[in-house]
C-alpha cells in the first residue's frame, strides 16, 4: 500500500484534492471512481503534506464534531456543515475527508491522510471512540485535552520570552557602554592623568581583550555551539542533556512536572478510551518531550509487556516522582486507574502555574539585581573618575 497525493474531478467539473492509501494507481482510479471522481493526476511515494495550522483550528474541530454527534446530527452531515462556504481552516481537507467517510471509511483512517493536523493521539482516540460508540465523549474530552496543552505552552512561552528579552537587553547595554561610551571618556581620562578606579581598568581590560580576541572569541564560541548541536542531534547526546536537565535545582523541578502532567493527562485520557495500555505508553512515548523520561516510559512498555504491573514498571526509577507511582499503584488495586491519574493531572494542574510563576519571579529578580549591578558597576567606572577629574581641575 502507497500514499498517493490525487487531483480530481467531480460530476460538475470541480477539482478535488486529497490523500489516498491504494495498492496502485488503478485501485486508486477505481476508488475514485466509486464516489463519482474522475482522476486527473496522482503521486505516489511521498508523505501527503497538510498544511501548518495552530491547534485552536484542532479543538475548534473537535468541539464542532462534539457537538454535532450530541445533536444526533450524522457524522458525514457535520463534516460539510462545517467544511461548506470555506468556514473552516481546514475546508480543503474537510472535503477529502468527508468524501472517504461517504465512501464507508471510519473517519479515524480518513484523517490518517493529514497526519500533522491529526496526530495519532488524536487519531487512536478516535478510533476507540468510534469501536466503543462514544465518540461524541472522546472529542470532548480531546477539547478539555488540547485546550489544557494549548493553556500550557502559552504560559511556558511567556515564562521563557522575558529573561530572553532582558538577557538580550542587558549585552547590548554592555557593548555600548564598553564600545562607545567608555572609549570617549577613557581618552579625556588619560590626558587629565586621572587615576582609575579597579571597576574603569576591569572595563577598560575587557575593551582591549574584546579588541584583540573578539574574532578569536566569536569563532570559538560558534565552533562550540556547532558542536553542541551535534551532539544534541545525537540520541545518546539528547539523552544524557535531557536527563542532566533534570537534575538541576530549579529548572529540573518544572521540567519534571510539567512531563509528568503530560504523562498523567494523556495516560488517562488513553485509558479511559478503552485503548490497550501498552498502545497508551506508545503513543505517550511520543509526546513527552524529555528524552529521559521517554526512555523510562518506553522501558516500562517492555516490561508491561512481560506481565509487569505499572507499579512494578515505573516504581524502580528516580526519575518517577513517588506521588505518581502510589496514585498508579492505588488505582491498579482499585480498578479505578483513570481515576487515580485524573487525580493526579488535577494536582500538577494546579501546581505547574504555580511553580512556573514562582519561579519566574525569582528569575525576574534576578534579572533585575544582574541589570542594577551592570549598570551600577559601569556607572561607578565612569563617574568616579569624572569625579577626580573634576577634583583635579578645582585644584
Amino acid at each position: 500500500m502507497a500514499d498517493f497525493v490525487f487531483e480530481a474531478a467531480d460530476a460538475n467539473g470541480r477539482r478535488v484534492r486529497g490523500v489516498e492509501r491504494a495498492l496502485d494507481e488503478a485501485e486508486l482510479d477505481r476508488r475514485l471512481r466509486a464516489r463519482d471522481l474522475l482522476l486527473l493526476t496522482a503521486q505516489a511515494g511521498r508523505a501527503p503534506t497538510s498544511r501548518r495550522h495552530t491547534s485552536r483550528t484542532l479543538i475548534d474541530f473537535c468541539y464542532h464534531m462534539a457537538t454535532v454527534i450530541e445533536a444526533g446530527i450524522p457524522l458525514l452531515e457535520g463534516l460539510r456543515d462545517l467544511q461548506e462556504g470555506g468556514r473552516s481552516a481546514i475546508a480543503e481537507e474537510l472535503e477529502d475527508i468527508a468524501r472517504k467517510v461517504e465512501a464507508g471509511q471510519p473517519l479515524s483512517d480518513a484523517m490518517a491522510g493529514y497526519p500533522t493536523l491529526f496526530p495519532d493521539l488524536v487519531r487512536s482516540l478516535v478510533a476507540a471512540g468510534e469501536a466503543s460508540g462514544h465518540l461524541a465523549e472522546i472529542m470532548r474530552q480531546l477539547v478539555s485535552y488540547l485546550e489544557w496543552r494549548e493553556d500550557l505552552g502559552r504560559k511556558l512561552r511567556g515564562a521563557a520570552s522575558y529573561p530572553c528579552i532582558v538577557i538580550t537587553g542587558l549585552i547590548g547595554l554592555i557593548i555600548l557602554l564598553t564600545t562607545v561610551v567608555l572609549p570617549k571618556f577613557l581618552a579625556i581620562f588619560v590626558a587629565l592623568d586621572v587615576e582609575l578606579p579597579f571597576a574603569t581598568r576591569a572595563l577598560i581590560g575587557f575593551q582591549h581583550f574584546a579588541e584583540a580576541y573578539g574574532i578569536h572569541t566569536l569563532v570559538f564560541l560558534a565552533a562550540s555551539g556547532a558542536i553542541a548541536v551535534a551532539v544534541l542531534r545525537s540520541e545518546s547526546g539528547r539523552l544524557a542533556f535531557d536527563r542532566n536537565l533534570l537534575r538541576l535545582p530549579v529548572i529540573g523541578s518544572v521540567m519534571s512536572m510539567i512531563e509528568m502532567s503530560r504523562f498523567s493527562h494523556n495516560l488517562g485520557l488513553l485509558y479511559r478510551a478503552g485503548i490497550p495500555i501498552t498502545r497508551c505508553l506508545e503513543l505517550i512515548e511520543e509526546i513527552v518531550q524529555n528524552r529521559a523520561i521517554r526512555a523510562l516510559i518506553a522501558e516500562g512498555r517492555e516490561e508491561l509487556a512481560h506481565g509487569a504491573t505499572l507499579t512494578q514498571a515505573f516504581g524502580k526509577d528516580a526519575l518517577m516522582p513517588s506521588m505518581v507511582v502510589r496514585m498508579i499503584a492505588l488505582g491498579e488495586s482499585s480498578g479505578g486507574l483513570d481515576r487515580s491519574l485524573d487525580h493526579v493531572a488535577n494536582y500538577y494542574d494546579r501546581e505547574v502555574p504555580t511553580v512556573i510563576d514562582r519561579s519566574l519571579a525569582l528569575v525576574n529578580t534576578g534579572m533585575v539585581v544582574a541589570m542594577g549591578a551592570t549598570l551600577g558597576t559601569v556607572a561607578f567606572a565612569i563617574f568616579v573618575p569624572l569625579y577626580r577629574m573634576m577634583g583635579n581641575l578645582n585644584a
